[in-house]
């Protein structure tokens, strides 16, 4: 979960979050796509990165409020909590998966016997 650090209502039902994401923001490009989840049964919301500031580790998205869960998002405050994940980059190709299970918790690893 990282934090959002700027909360700003540009417009009626228009919102901009700044969210310190260092892992994110290490490897993302304007216009590439994170998922954020409010929490870990939230619905994951597809959302086009803004901007990005590797140095201070942070992200920036925009997003309208159109159903339950952005409105939930847009109650949230600076200080609160969210998931965000960029998603995975196919290391032959070096493009980005597109598949929502980059999102789902990794098995824990059995030992073998």
């Amino acid at each position: 979960m990282y934090p959002i650090v700027k909360r700003e209502k540009l417009a009626d039902k228009i919102y901009l979050m700044d969210v310190r994401a260092p892992r994110v923001a290490q490897y993302c490009e304007p216009g590439q796509f994170v998922i954020v989840k409010i929490d870990e049964t939230g619905e994951r919301i597809p959302l086009t990165i803004c901007d990005y500031d590797r140095e201070a580790g942070t992200i920036t998205i925009v997003f309208q409020v159109v159903g339950a869960s952005t409105e939930r998002m847009a109650g949230l405050k600076e200080g609160d909590e969210i998931e965000v994940k960029l998603l995975d980059i196919d290391p032959k190709t070096g493009k980005f998966k597109l598949s929502h299970k980059v999102l789902l918790p990794r098995p824990e690893k059995q030992e073998k016997k």
